[in-house]
């Protein structure tokens, strides 16, 4: 948690973090990020197809995605054009 919390203090007021992460520790790394940023600087998580033909690790299911947490400083100064 140590390493969140200069990103944290020195960014923008406007600034946003995308941290990319696999399905082993999304749930930890959502907790800590809650307490750096704050639960209502949470933004989305997305789910990137990563892997087709999936990863071996799992012994029952072969997954093909990974997680990416979008967090922002201040969601109130949070602009998004698209």
């Amino acid at each position: 948690m140590a390493h969140f919390v200069p990103l944290c203090k020195y960014s923008q007021d406007d600034g946003v973090i995308f941290i990319s992460i696999d399905d082993n520790e999304v749930h930890n790394l959502r907790k800590i990020c809650d307490e750096v940023f704050g639960e209502g600087n949470f933004i989305a998580e997305l789910i990137i197809h990563s892997n087709p033909r999936g990863r071996q690790s799992n012994k029952y299911f072969h997954l093909s995605h990974e997680y990416i947490l979008v967090y922002s400083k201040n969601e109130n100064n949070l602009q998004i054009y698209g």
